[in-house]
C-alpha cells in the first residue's frame, strides 16, 4: 500500500481492524476465515465511503479483484440490516475515518499550530487517534464560535 491511495486505504484497514480488534496483517491476508474476512469487507466498504476513490482502486489498494469491492459493499450493506451490533462497528469505523479526514483537511486552514497535537494523534492506537483529533476539532470549533 504505497501508492496515495493505498496509503489512504491502509489507513482505513488500521482504523477498522482496531475497531473489530483483529491483527491488521491477518485482516489483510489471503485468509478467508469471517473473523478476518469481514473485518477486511468493511474496509473496503468504509474506504468507498469516504474516499471517492472508484472501487477498482480501493480493490487494488486492497490487493483484491475489483468484484471484490462490488461484493464487499453487498456484504455490509445486508449485514448491516441484519444485525445492529455489526452496523454500529461499521459507522463507528466510518466516523472514526471522517474524523480523521476533517482534522488532516482543516490542519492547514486552522489558523492555531495543531501540528503537535495532530502528530502525537497518529501516534497512538488508531481509535485513540480519532477520539484526540475529534476532541480538538470540537475544541477549537467551540472557541470559535465564542469569538465570533
Amino acid at each position: 500500500m504505497s501508492t496515495p491511495s493505498g496509503i489512504i486505504c491502509g489507513r482505513i484497514a488500521s482504523i477498522v481492524a482496531a475497531v473489530f480488534g483483529v491483527p491488521l496483517a491477518d485482516m489483510l491476508s489471503e485468509n478467508r476465515e469471517r473473523e478476518f474476512a469481514r473485518p477486511r469487507m468493511v474496509a473496503i466498504y468504509v474506504a468507498q465511503r469516504t474516499t471517492g476513490l472508484p472501487k477498482k482502486t480501493i480493490a487494488k489498494a486492497f490487493q483484491r479483484a475489483p468484484t471484490s469491492a462490488y461484493h464487499s459493499n453487498k456484504m455490509v450493506v445486508q449485514d448491516m440490516a441484519r444485525d445492529p451490533e455489526f452496523s454500529a462497528k461499521v459507522l463507528r469505523c466510518e466516523s472514526l475515518v471522517r474524523s480523521e479526514q476533517a482534522i488532516k483537511a482543516s490542519a492547514s486552514a486552522v489558523p492555531i499550530d495543531i501540528g503537535p497535537l495532530a502528530s502525537r494523534a497518529f501516534e497512538l492506537d488508531p481509535v485513540e487517534a480519532a477520539k484526540v483529533v475529534h476532541h480538538a476539532l470540537a475544541s477549537f470549533l467551540r472557541k470559535k464560535g465564542e469569538a465570533a
